[in-house]
């Protein structure tokens, strides 16, 4: 009988106090990181799109124009051709798995409602800072297979696909199929990319964002840029550089940098800063690497109107009971999310590599 009570007072305080603090957990970790803060920015439906279930993740992305704008005349027909402006696209979903245990030693000693609370608390806390953690680096790094100038989905391809994969510093050479459609046959569907090691002055910082950005911002669709995400050390060189550019040029976001990322906004993107950033290497032909590199600053110019994270609405950073397995004297549940990051065109997309730090001295 005694056992009995034991379980009911540790099924009734984790039920109400996970239920409870659940949406303050999944809103820290959303919010946790810069890429994903972003996009939660952008307002319902913009940013982060809900879906439900199907094999794949659809995607429709426009490759052509409608061909049909003319000048007419008198008794001219209009052109009535049939268009074929847009195609679909397919990516996996990925599930993302975090889990919480309790075990009998943990419930024995905290046999108090005050005591069963507190531990409770700090399982979860601890839950949610290092899926925040492993969060960010899903999406923004991914992991280095072989020698490879790019980086990838980790684990075998079960993680979600990386910005670093999405947004690739080699678009015209590099044979990789983004959401299956190949970059090097199909020139409407490449990033654009910036070689920067060769840049030694604060002038030539500007004039090297001032391109990719204007690059990333041709095109028909009337936009621009409007987050950059950064290494750390490359956006310090931009902050110590403030007071050399024009201060028109850069000013605060504070809304963003409230959040800790940074937040230089500059032609109106904001810049934010990330110490999970990967290492895309010194050239274009060095390899690129998971590990961040404090000598070597990138960045990412992100359109974020074509970037999208695609969440299952029935697993989205759902949790489980706790539950007893049949072979341990302890109790787990699980954090649930299923989804990935998507772009519908990469060409609004750029990406800055291979900055000596160091180097920028004037």
């Amino acid at each position: 009988m005694a056992a009995t009570s034991f379980n009911r007072a540790w099924d009734s305080v984790l039920t109400t106090t996970v239920d409870n603090y659940r949406p303050t957990m999944v809103d820290n970790i959303i919010k946790g990181t810069a890429l994903t803060y972003w996009l939660t920015r952008r307002g319902k439906g913009q940013g982060i799109r809900y879906d439900v279930g199907g094999q794949y993740i659809q995607i429709p992305v426009v490759y052509a124009k409608n061909a049909n704008t003319q000048t007419i005349s008198g008794y001219d027909r209009y052109n009535l051709a049939p268009t074929d402006e847009a195609t679909s696209a397919f990516e996996r979903w990925s599930n993302v798995n975090t889990s919480c245990g309790i075990s009998l030693d943990e419930m024995q000693a905290n046999t108090g409602a005050s005591r069963r609370a507190n531990l409770l608390r700090m399982k979860v806390d601890v839950m949610e800072t290092s899926a925040r953690e492993d969060w960010e680096r899903y999406l923004v790094v991914g992991t280095q297979l072989g020698a490879n100038v790019y980086l990838s989905a980790g684990n075998g391809g079960k993680d979600p696909v990386p910005l670093s994969y999405l947004i690739q510093k080699r678009p015209q050479t590099d044979s990789v199929a983004i959401h299956q459609i190949n970059q090097v046959n199909e020139s409407w569907w490449r990033n654009k990319s910036y070689d920067g090691s060769s840049i030694t002055t604060y002038a030539g910082l500007r004039a090297a964002f001032n391109n990719l950005y204007n690059q990333c911002s041709r095109g028909s669709t009337n936009d621009a840029p409007d987050f950059g995400l950064l290494t750390q050390e490359l956006y310090e060189v931009l902050e110590n550089g403030m007071m050399t550019f024009q201060r028109a040029d850069f000013y605060r976001d504070n809304d963003s940098n409230s959040m800790g990322f940074g937040g230089l906004s500059w032609k109106g993107m904001t810049l934010m800063w990330s110490e999970i950033m990967p290492d895309l290497g010194a050239a274009a032909s060095t390899a690129a690497s998971a590990t961040a590199n404090a000598a070597e600053g990138c960045g990412f110019f992100i359109n974020s109107k074509w970037l999208e994270l695609v969440v299952d609405e029935d697993w989205d950073w759902q949790m489980t009971p706790f539950e007893k397995p049949i072979d341990q004297w302890a109790v787990w549940a699980a954090m649930l999310w299923r989804g990935n990051l998507t772009v519908t065109q990469r060409r609004k997309q750029g990406v800055i590599y291979g900055v000596t730090i160091a180097g920028i001295t004037s």
